[in-house]
């Protein structure tokens, strides 16, 4: 069996983290290396994982500084000794064959993905939305046109995924971001030329109210239209013109819900200035009509595009 790396980033989530841990703990996979990152925690998690490591072999734990997620996973990326590696959230839980099934179907692709169920505080259980795909291999370009077309969450976020560890030898996140997985995508599926995709269900996705996807709007959410922008400028740079579109016009939505919200903030200057700079590099390649009409009237003018579309 191969080694496979959990890597578990933990800050203040005393309350969720055993039952996270465990059920990493009793995966049917047995052959585990599971890296604890207590992330400069305040509350007990440290020495709850200190205790659960004490039990188990397979777990270790690093304490740092608070440094933010971006920091915690950089930390377990470079502690992996893993042929394979996967991600899970410290108030997440796995269903106990999730590895095992993920590592049956990665065969000879780069990365297996499998679906999600999202649990509210009080236990009450959602589906995850409707994506496209079914049960099997898909290719890189399926995998990006699902990415524009379907609910982007089963797509772009790290957890519910088995890795080949090379995969991420020369990728780290960007340090105090939100949105961090924003930023990794497109540089992990790059090296992919076929990806192994289900809906089954095998990951739990933890909805709480203190968590920091669930908080209000603030200046960093708008690194998500940073890691866009950042797309963006990968796709160019490879001359795949029409994939540097749709990360642009997603950037642009991106935006516009920040102005919406913060109004003409600096960071909004900042981002809009530079989506106007990478719409004019775009703008005379092989690039659709709709683009050049919708994103066009946007660089112009952002205020007179907001009221056409409304």
């Amino acid at each position: 069996m191969k080694l496979i790396s959990v890597i578990v980033p933990v800050y203040n989530t005393e309350k969720y983290i055993e039952k996270c841990v465990m059920s990493i703990l009793n995966q049917t996979y047995k052959n585990l290396e599971i890296i604890l990152i207590d992330d400069g925690s305040t509350d007990n998690s440290p020495q709850i994982c200190d205790s659960l490591a004490e039990k188990d072999n397979r777990i270790t734990v690093i304490h740092q500084p608070n440094g933010g997620v971006s920091s915690a996973r950089n930390i377990g990326l470079d502690n992996t000794h893993g042929d394979y590696i996967t991600f899970v959230d410290s108030d997440d839980y796995i269903e106990p064959n999730m590895i095992e099934f993920l590592s049956e179907n990665i065969g000879d692709t780069n990365i297996a993905m499998c679906g999600y169920t999202s649990v509210e505080e009080n236990g009450n259980l959602s589906p995850q939305e409707n994506v496209t795909v079914t049960d099997g291999i898909i290719s890189t370009d399926t995998f990006w046109n699902y990415f524009y077309t379907d609910t982007r969450i089963y797509y772009v976020t790290l957890w519910a995924k088995l890795y080949k560890s090379h995969l991420w030898n020369n990728v780290r996140f960007p340090l105090n971001t939100l949105h961090e997985d924003e930023f990794a995508v497109h540089q992990i599926i790059s090296q992919c030329s076929k990806i192994a995709v289900s809906k089954k269900p095998l990951y739990f996705y933890l909805q709480r109210e203190g968590s920091i996807m669930h908080t209000q709007f603030k200046t960093e959410n708008l690194n998500a239209a940073e890691g866009m922008l950042d797309r963006c400028q990968f796709f160019f740079n490879k001359k795949e013109y029409t994939l540097a579109e749709k990360a642009l016009s997603m950037a642009m939505y991106s935006i516009i819900k920040g102005y919406g919200i913060l109004g003409e903030s600096d960071k909004i200057k900042e981002l809009y200035n530079q989506f106007r700079l990478m719409y004019r590099k775009l703008v005379f390649k092989n690039t659709s009509m709709k683009f050049k009409y919708k994103c066009g009237i946007f660089a112009l003018n952002k205020q007179i595009f907001i009221k056409l579309k409304k």
